[in-house]
């Protein structure tokens, strides 16, 4: 016993390095040559975390993506901290830069073995023994929630984050010596804000509660000296704090969300903190239960962890009674600190689970907004997972060093860290199979030969910037163009090893007006594009097609540029600066002054089609008064939370089995840059004799390429079964929401019908034409 006491953290660390290499030598031998994933966020976090040290010239400001007005590398989720030591490194050792992918994958595989370290040294300074201390640390980190990050997001995948700060400040609650630790715990939490914001955010508010907690529980006078007010500013306020004011120092875009979307949507909940979500229990609870958990919040404790806590509740009850009856009082607590971190991993626990905000009292949250920032609430679940394993351990150390029973209560008690590490091995075994699927394509080495033939096109002196299509553009939630796997994997990689900046963007809480200014590119080019004004180069932009279906938008800007090369992958095009920004409304308007006389009048409009029976619907909402309209003097005002009937097409109206086209423009501005003012699903649904509805088309409005200022159309392409059948198009946001909607100019008409109407007319020249619902200006 004295040797196992004697070398136990070396039996730890060699244990859990055996672990990682049974599961992940590949891996640790040859970190640099994987990609643990290739898609999603997963690609996106490596390009720019890789890309941000090999291209970027500046460590804070950011242009490989969000062309031309680049991003703040707080908001690239590029691990900032790493990215600016690799980067610094870099100058005296460039090669290191060609090593940054795997620097990072050994670091997150790594992260397992210093997780049982510090696991270790929590459970000793709760005094448990060797034996289960060891047992305890490698078996907690073995079932760690984090392991699922490393296929996606990568800088919340360090699993050692949360025992590493609880032991630094279980060691300042000790120590005589608090200011050290203070300064140790600042440099910690400041340290993980710059890695991932949530990171430092979960360490700082489970620290926060445990001040509040030994406040309330135990010693509340010491919080009446200077010296722990100052220890509590160094430990919890001074790391935000200064995050937060270098945010606003180093970051000039303006006008980002201060709402995103997701609060409630990536919370936990009971199934996954308390129940599997892998075999070999969960196949057997399936066979009962209806589980449904939420992948951001999963965290779960562990059937060891619940037979712990059934073991507490019994036992504590057993002596609860016998109390009462001998009328003993109750014994003193003996850690007061693992009673304070239980009762804040239980409120952060409630936290990730939306509570206090559920249940239609989302309202709440607009008087902290700071916590509606951090919407993926689930993570913080983890801290729960953490402490709740520990306290299993610890408990269990205890039941195991009682004289009565002593060999049941030692077998029932090793079975419980056991548990953990079954329960955990299937964790592993799919992780360890998934992370080497993909080959590390930012080395140059790796490259398959199809990009290393396109990369010969991409001469960046040539060219100013890529434009991905389908194009992409995520993090301002308000307008936004879904990034597709193909085309963000191929265009990122190009990128990367070319030098050339993305027009395309995928951070966090984009800038509203570069957000609208970009998707704004893809109007027709009859509109003037406010993007341009930032544009200083007349360079030719280089496009990325991964031969995948285009929005007509986008397939008129591809129309209008030059083949450079193809594969069955992607293929690259170039367009020239004029091409892309020349203003094209007086061709329009010459176009139509050539055709007018060949079209057919269909009561208010000019049509191209000469079937009287295809109808044209148009409501401009004169009848509607509104300061605030995109023509005339009219549009329809209502409330996002409501069913907006925009417009009603009675039965036998429209053809059956024809395309038709609904469009409309939607006010896009007000408030905070207008920030939610296109949260909505615009849809066109059918009612039959019998009244029941059928949606047959639906879009987002914040998804649409065609913005005028301050307005955004949208358009649905629908077609009808049964012409019997009544048509409505309507708006409808999200519920709670307390936004007015503006809408003006509906008009519906057969896909292949265009329809024109002269708005105004100077000296008998056209001064303004209407054409599909778009305002086209004589310039």
């Amino acid at each position: 016993m004295i040797k196992i006491q004697k070398y136990a953290p070396i039996i730890l660390i060699l244990s859990s390095i055996v672990f990682v290499m049974s599961f992940y030598g590949d891996v640790v031998l040859s970190p640099n040559s994987y990609l643990f994933t290739d898609t999603g966020d997963g690609i996106k976090n490596y390009f720019t975390y890789a890309s941000h040290i090999k291209n970027d010239s500046s460590y804070i400001n950011s242009q490989i993506m969000n062309y031309p007005y680049g991003e703040n590398f707080l908001f690239l989720d590029c691990q900032p901290l790493f990215t600016g030591i690799i980067k610094i490194l870099s100058v005296p050792f460039p090669s290191i830069q060609n090593y940054s992918i795997g620097i990072i994958n050994f670091l997150m595989i790594f992260s397992l073995v210093l997780s049982t370290f510090f696991l270790y040294l929590i459970l000793l300074e709760f005094n448990v023994s060797r034996l289960f201390s060891v047992l305890g640390a490698f078996s907690i980190a073995v079932l760690a929630p984090q392991l699922f990050r490393v296929t996606g997001h990568l800088a919340l995948s360090y699993s050692f984050f949360i025992p590493l700060s609880w032991y630094l400040f279980i060691k300042f609650s000790k120590s005589p010596n608090k200011l050290k630790w203070a300064f140790m715990l600042f440099l910690n939490n400041l340290s993980w804000y710059f890695v991932h914001a949530y990171l430092g955010m979960i360490a700082v508010s489970f620290m926060l509660l445990c001040f509040i907690f030994d406040f309330i529980l135990f010693d509340g006078k010491k919080y009446k000296t200077l010296k722990q007010w100052i220890n509590i500013s160094l430990v919890v306020v001074l790391p935000f704090v200064f995050f937060w004011m270098f945010t606003i120092v180093t970051d000039h875009h303006v006008g980002r969300t201060d709402n995103p979307y997701g609060y409630l949507i990536y919370a936990s909940n009971f199934e996954s903190v308390f129940l599997p979500n892998y075999p070999p229990l969960r196949p057997f609870l399936d066979e009962f239960l209806k589980i449904e958990q939420n992948w951001e919040g999963l965290a779960y404790i562990g059937i060891g962890s619940i037979l712990s806590i059934f073991l507490f509740v019994f036992f504590e009850t057993v002596k609860f009674i016998k109390r009462k009856i001998k009328k003993e009082s109750v014994k003193r607590i003996d850690q007061p600190l693992l009673v304070v971190a239980l009762c804040s991993a239980l409120i952060l626990l409630f936290l990730s689970m939306g509570y206090p905000f559920k249940y239609k009292m989302e309202f709440l949250l607009d008087g902290v907004p700071i916590i509606k920032n951090f919407r993926g609430i689930g993570r913080f679940s983890w801290v729960f997972y953490y402490v709740v394993t520990v306290v299993s351990i610890y408990y269990v150390d205890i039941i195991c060093n009682s004289k009565k029973n002593r060999v049941v209560y030692m077998f029932l008690g090793m079975l419980i860290p056991l548990s953990y590490v079954v329960e955990g091995i299937p964790y592993h075994r799919e992780i360890s199979n998934t992370i080497v699927n993909s080959s590390n394509l930012f080395d140059k080495n790796q490259l398959p030969q199809s990009f290393s033939n396109g990369l010969k096109y991409m001469v960046k002196d040539k060219y100013q910037a890529i434009i991905p299509l389908p194009f992409y553009h995520v993090g301002s939630e308000n307008y936004a163009r879904k990034a597709m796997d193909k085309i963000c994997k191929i265009s990122m990689i190009l990128s990367y090893h070319s030098g050339l900046p993305l027009m395309g963007n995928h951070s966090a809480r984009a800038s509203l007006m570069e957000s609208r200014n970009l998707l704004q590119l893809f109007s027709p080019n009859f509109y003037r594009k406010e993007v341009e004004k930032s544009i200083k180069s007349k360079k030719t932009f280089l496009i990325i097609y991964s031969n995948e279906e285009l929005a007509e938008q986008e397939n008129e800007i591809l129309e209008r540029s030059n083949l450079l090369y193809s594969n069955k992958d992607y293929s690259l095009y170039s367009i020239s600066y004029d091409s892309l920004f020349n203003n094209t409304s007086r061709q329009e308007i010459l176009n139509f002054e050539r055709i007018k006389n060949k079209l057919y009048n269909n009561t208010v409009f000019l049509a191209s089609s000469s079937d009287t029976s295809s109808k044209i619907i148009y409501n401009s909402y004169e009848n509607m008064p509104e300061k605030k309209s995109h023509s005339g003097v009219g549009a329809y005002i209502g409330m996002m939370c409501n069913y907006n009937l925009l417009g009603t097409i009675a039965p036998n109206v429209l053809k059956e089995n024809t395309e038709y086209v609904a469009s409309f423009w939607m006010y896009n501005a007000g408030n905070n840059y207008g920030q939610d003012a296109l949260s909505s699903t615009a849809l066109v649904q059918t009612k039959d004799e019998k009244n029941s509805a059928k949606w047959i088309a639906t879009t987002n409005p914040a998804n649409s390429f065609v913005i005028d200022g301050a307005w955004s159309l949208v358009e649905l392409t629908f077609k009808v079964t049964d012409k019997n059948d009544k048509v409505e198009v309507l708006l409808k946001g999200d519920d709670c929401s307390l936004k007015t909607v503006i809408i003006d100019d509906l008009l519906v008409r057969e896909k292949y019908n265009d329809v024109y109407r002269v708005v105004k007319e100077t000296n008998g020249q056209v001064g303004e034409l209407f054409k599909n619902n778009h305002k086209i200006k004589n310039n």
